[in-house]
C-alpha cells in the first residue's frame, strides 16, 4: 500500500515515470535497497558510470522530493533512502532539508555534487561513490558521516561548522583538488572520532582550524599532499583522545597543530616523509608525544617566556 502510495505522488509531482524511478520509490517505500548494480564488478564501478543506461539512472530531484515534500517523506521508512550503484543525474540539492532518515547511496556516481548547506539529516552514507563537489557547511547529523571504502572527491569537500552525532569516517577515500582544499572541516563538531587512515587520500590542504573532536583523529596509513602548504592545518583543534600520525602515514607539505589541544597525545611514529614534512606545535598543548627512531621531519615549538617574549626552535627529528 505504501509503496503504491508512493508511486501515485511522484506521478502527480514527475508525470510518467522512468523503470529506474519506480525501482526507487518502490524500495524506499518498502524499507529495501534500490539496487541497481549488475554484478559485474568492473561495470559497476562509479568510475565507469558514463557507460550506464537510463535503467541505472535517476535525477537527483527525485531524490531531494523523498526528502523535502512532507507526504512523500511520511512514506520514507526508518531505515531512510538506501541506494546502490545508481547514476544521480543533476546536482543534488538537498539544503535545508530536515530528515530523520539516513541517505544511503553506495557505490553512486553524482558527478554535479551535493549541497547539504544547514541541512539537518539522521546520518550519510556515501561509502564507494564518486561525486563532484560537495558543500555540507552548517550541517547537522544525529549519526555518522561515511565517505569510505572508494569514496572519491572530485572538487572541495566542505563541512565547515558541521556537527556530527556519530564519527566521521573517510578510511580507503581519494578527496582531490590540488589548487585548493581537498577537505574542509573548519570548525566542525564531532561527538567520536575522525578517520582520515587506512588508504585516505588527500590532494590538498586538508583544514580542521578549530574543530572539536570527541574521540582520536586517525591518520594512520593516510597520504596528506600539498607540498607548497598545509598538507594538514588543524591550528586550535581540541581533540579529546589521540592524534594518530604514525605506521605509513605519508605527507608532503606542513603539518599544523599549532595550538592545538590534544588531550591524550600525538603519537608521530613511523611518519614517511621522504619529501620532508614540517611539523608545526607552537604553543600546543599536547598530553604526550611520542616518536620513532625513524621518524625525521622538521619540529617547530615556540616557548613562551617570562616577560611575555617567545623563543621559537627548529630542528630535526
Amino acid at each position: 500500500m505504501s509503496a503504491q502510495t508512493l508511486l501515485e505522488l511522484a506521478k502527480g509531482r514527475f508525470g510518467a515515470l522512468t523503470p529506474a524511478e519506480k525501482t526507487l520509490f518502490r524500495a524506499v517505500a518498502s524499507g529495501e535497497w534500490a539496487d541497481y548494480t549488475t554484478g559485474d564488478e568492473e561495470k559497476d564501478k562509479p568510475a565507469n558510470a558514463k557507460e550506464w543506461g537510463d535503467e541505472r539512472t535517476i535525477a537527483a530531484n527525485r531524490i531531494a522530493w523523498l526528502c523535502a515534500d512532507k507526504q512523500a517523506r511520511k512514506l520514507v521508512t526508518h531505515k531512510g533512502i538506501q541506494v546502490k550503484g545508481a547514476c544521480i543525474n543533476g546536482r543534488f540539492d538537498l539544503a535545508n532539508i530536515e530528515i530523520s532518515f539516513w541517505l544511503i547511496l553506495l557505490d553512486c556516481a553524482l558527478s554535479q555534487g551535493i549541497n547539504l548547506q544547514h541541512a539537518r539529516i539522521g546520518g550519510l552514507v556515501l561509502t564507494g561513490s564518486q561525486t563532484g563537489s560537495i558543500n555540507a557547511d552548517g550541517v547537522k547529523v544525529a549519526g555518522s558521516v561515511f565517505l569510505r571504502n572508494g569514496f572519491k572527491a572530485e572538487k572541495e569537500v566542505r563541512l565547515l561548522g558541521a556537527e556530527i552525532g556519530g564519527e566521521v569516517d573517510c578510511t580507503n577515500s581519494q578527496f582531490s583538488d590540488p589548487n585548493g582544499k581537498a577537505l574542509n572541516a573548519d570548525g566542525i563538531k564531532v561527538a567520536r572520532g575522525v578517520r582520515l587512515g587506512n588508504g585516505f587520500k588527500a590532494e590538498g590542504e586538508v583544514r580542521l582550524l578549530g574543530a572539536e573532536i570527541g574521540g582520536e583523529v586517525d591518520c594512520e596509513n593516510g597520504q596528506f599532499i600539498n607540498p607548497e602548504g598545509d598538507a594538514l592545518n588543524g591550528q586550535r583543534i581540541k581533540v579529546a583522545d589521540c592524534v594518530l600520525l604514525r605506521t605509513g602515514f605519508k605527507v608532503q607539505g606542513r603539518i599544523n597543530l599549532a595550538f592545538a589541544n590534544i588531550g591524550h597525545g600525538l603519537a608521530c611514529n613511523g611518519i614517511d616523509s621522504t619529501a620532508g614534512m614540517t611539523l608545526d606545535v607552537r604553543a600546543a598543548n599536547v598530553g604526550t608525544f611520542r616518536d620513532g627512531h625513524n621518524t625525521q621531519f622538521v619540529l617547530i615549538v615556540v616557548r613562551f617566556c617570562r616577560g611575555g617574549s617567545t623563543k621559537q626552535s627548529s630542528w630535526c627529528v
